[in-house]
């Protein structure tokens, strides 16, 4: 594990850190760190939990962090990341909190929900065929993306992540269009 969080060392955030593949927990906010996010950061197969939030990170995600299959919480928050969600992030099994809030994504909600509502519904279909499963794939249990000048119509596979505890994306003024129909289950007696 590795916590410098508001330490604020800035600069750029060094590539040695992907020389760390045992690492499981990096937590990296308020350290004023700019530039892009390193691809190196992929080589970390052990890796749990990363937060990044609150520095000022550039550019688009790499797609290397989709090669993070351990990660469970992906934290963003406040940072300048633009662009849509590589679509590698659909192979993370375990990932179950994801906060892109506060970055200026600048893209459709329908392309920054892709890499989620794919894996959604891998595991809707894996659950139907092999009654169960067959490689471990975690609901998605809080997804936000508030404040992230997101634009478009709110798309139908939202209902998608019909699991998730939260489901945040508020403060985006730019989204219209009506909810979709969310399947709720109600447990029964």
């Amino acid at each position: 594990s590795l916590s410098l969080y508001d330490s604020s060392i800035g600069g750029l955030l060094p590539t040695g850190l992907g020389k760390l593949v045992l690492l499981q927990s990096l937590d990296l906010g308020r350290c004023n760190f700019t530039g892009r996010i390193p691809t190196q950061l992929g080589n970390l197969a052990s890796l749990i939990h990363l937060t990044l939030s609150r520095n000022a990170f550039t550019g688009t995600l790499p797609t290397q962090l989709g090669s993070c299959k351990q990660l469970r919480t992906l934290n963003l928050e406040s940072n300048k990341i633009v662009g849509p969600i590589p679509e590698s992030f659909a192979q993370l099994p375990y990932l179950a909190s994801v906060d892109l809030s506060n970055n200026p994504l600048r893209s459709d909600l329908d392309s920054v929900l892709t890499p989620f509502t794919a894996r959604a519904l891998d595991r809707v279909c894996q659950i139907i065929q092999t009654a169960g499963p067959s490689t471990p794939c975690a609901p998605l249990g809080s997804f936000r993306a508030e404040a992230t000048e997101m634009t478009g119509t709110i798309p139908e596979r939202l209902a998608l992540l019909d699991d998730a505890a939260v489901v945040s994306l508020r403060h985006n003024p730019y989204l219209h269009g009506p909810l979709p129909a969310f399947q709720i289950a109600i447990p029964t007696t």
